[in-house]
């Protein structure tokens, strides 16, 4: 892809997000809410159900234009049974093959979430209260995160040090059916 393309493509996102953020509701202009799914790591998945986590970022990528409205499934380890889906989280002790989340068909998803407003900014603009929403509340919050981060994209060439700009995705619970 072009620099150009990326740039066009880049431009028109983040119309779109800013859209978004001063409606805090979907924009007749952008498509109506999508499902779409989401993966987690298992901590976290236990911080949402918490109440603690209702904020995400992600790398700033074209696949990544969530708008206010949107739908996500969450993703997380699943097997397939007689009876169904199994998740991992509901059933620990279970002896199945567990199946990685990347594969995770939506009608296996028990925890679905809503976006309520979305943003774009520099990886290092999170702020305390920022952490606070991504269900960090330690002392050494921004190492900790700083860190995690680093795990999942440094080696993409997205660590903090590169500065990338993310996506902030800020969402609610919709439902956990499983509960």
């Amino acid at each position: 892809m072009s620099k150009r393309l990326r740039k066009q493509i880049a431009n028109k996102l983040i119309s779109k997000l800013n859209d978004a953020i001063v409606q805090k509701s979907p924009s007749p202009t952008i498509d109506a809410p999508r499902e779409r799914g989401i993966s987690f790591a298992p901590e976290l998945i236990d911080l949402i159900l918490a109440g603690k986590k209702t904020q995400t970022r992600r790398p700033f990528k074209p696949e990544n234009d969530y708008t206010a409205g949107d739908r996500m499934w969450v993703r997380e380890r699943w097997a397939k049974s007689a009876r169904g889906y199994k998740l991992a989280r509901l059933n620990p002790k279970a002896r199945v093959r567990w199946q990685s989340p990347l594969y995770m068909p939506k009608l296996a998803a028990k925890l679905w979430l809503v976006v309520e407003a979305v943003r774009v900014e520099p990886i290092q603009s999170i702020s305390i209260d920022d952490l606070r929403a991504e269900g960090f509340d330690e002392s050494n919050a921004i190492d900790t995160f700083r860190s995690i981060w680093d795990s999942f994209y440094a080696d993409q060439g997205l660590g903090w040090k590169a500065k990338p700009d993310v996506v902030v995705v800020m969402f609610r619970v919709e439902s956990d059916w499983a509960n």
